[in-house]
């Protein structure tokens, strides 16, 4: 996970981006599911690659514009449904996902979205479409926000008997979005006997950071009894990026110091500086051997380094007692500089072959 922290999805990131800069004013980087790029700011920066392979910005970074602040919704854009379907087919040739950002959680809330969307699922499923117009269509389907869209994409995982087709209807699956009736219809199938169809639940909640998304993974965790919690994946509590709203939730669940609660700190950690801070107090007020086995374990791969953070770590360090706090300080400091020691090398390489 380190330096590149499974970053697949492109708008499950996005989303998971966009809730939490309007509940946190803060932007968060996240993947098929991830936790923020050690070198780049939770609080400033979102990479993600998109199903084609493409990489693009979220938000504003490195002097860049974001591509996708002014993009207004489909229904503001299309007064017919077949102006939006003109635009969809155009986008799925290229997998411009400008296009898809413009269909992002907006349900069914246009005159023409019944009749769109009933059309798009008819060219997902026809043999007639290439596989990545396909898998474009499903991506319109899961990115929606509609609970009856999504639900299209588990009936076609079910039913499917290709297992090409199976495997595009749950990736896009996977990057559902939407608030949480989503969510409480996602929940229903994270115990599916179907393995590919639960993962990919599991994964689609991990997209939401909302306490209701967190509750439903953390329950499930603890009722598997895996500690691992699908963190091994890239996918579930440990790789949520949370809302405002949720950390106070989430520093209750790591309160508990039991085997779980390291995916709650890895969750907290997603949320950017404020979050370290979190932990680092969490840390600082534990007794010698009261934090269980575990409990920072992988946790410095999901600390955002800032502009600040060195600051942070340093004024930290040489005010805390605490040994446990002193160590794990110094090892995210020794991962800054040994990161920065790689930007260098990386950049001397780019000078020699320029």
């Amino acid at each position: 996970m380190k330096n590149l922290l499974i970053i697949v999805l492109l708008l499950g990131v996005g989303y998971g981006i966009y809730s939490y800069t309007n509940n946190a004013d803060a932007n968060s980087t996240s993947n098929r599911i991830s936790s923020p790029n050690k070198k780049s700011s939770s609080n400033s920066q979102s990479n993600s690659i998109d199903s084609s392979g493409g990489e693009t910005l979220n938000a504003k970074n490195n002097g860049f514009d974001n591509p996708y602040e002014d993009i207004k919704p489909a229904p503001q854009l299309y007064k017919t449904v077949n102006e939006a379907l003109d635009a969809v087919l155009v986008g799925a040739k290229d997998y411009d996902d400008l296009v898809l950002e413009q269909f992002v959680d907006i349900g069914n809330k246009c005159s023409w979205c019944s009749e769109f969307f009933s059309d798009i699922t008819e060219r997902m499923l026809s043999k007639d479409s290439s596989d990545d117009e396909r898998s474009y269509f499903a991506e319109v389907l899961a990115i929606s926000g509609s609970v009856d869209n999504i639900a299209v994409l588990t009936d076609a995982i079910k039913n499917s008997t290709n297992e090409d087709d199976t495997d595009l209807y749950a990736e896009a699956l996977e990057l559902s979005m939407g608030k949480d009736d989503v969510v409480n219809y996602l929940e229903e199938y994270i115990k599916s006997d179907n393995e590919l169809l639960a993962e990919s639940s599991v994964a689609a909640i991990t997209n939401h950071g909302s306490r209701k998304a967190i509750d439903v993974l953390y329950k499930h965790t603890v009722e598997s009894g895996d500690e691992d919690g699908f963190y091994s994946l890239g996918i579930g509590l440990g790789e949520i990026i949370p809302d405002k709203d949720s950390l106070p939730y989430l520093v209750e669940l790591a309160n508990k110091k039991d085997k779980f609660s390291h995916l709650a700190v890895k969750a907290i950690l997603n949320s950017g500086e404020p979050g370290l801070k979190t932990v680092l107090d969490m840390v600082s007020r534990s007794k010698a051997g009261e934090l269980p086995e575990g409990f920072l374990e992988d946790a410095i791969d999901h600390v955002a380094y800032e502009d600040t953070t060195e600051g942070l770590l340093k004024e930290k360090l040489k005010n805390t007692t605490n040994d446990t706090e002193k160590e794990f300080i110094e090892d995210i400091l020794e991962d800054m500089a040994l990161e920065d020691e790689d930007d260098e090398d990386l950049s001397y390489d780019d000078d020699d072959e320029n």
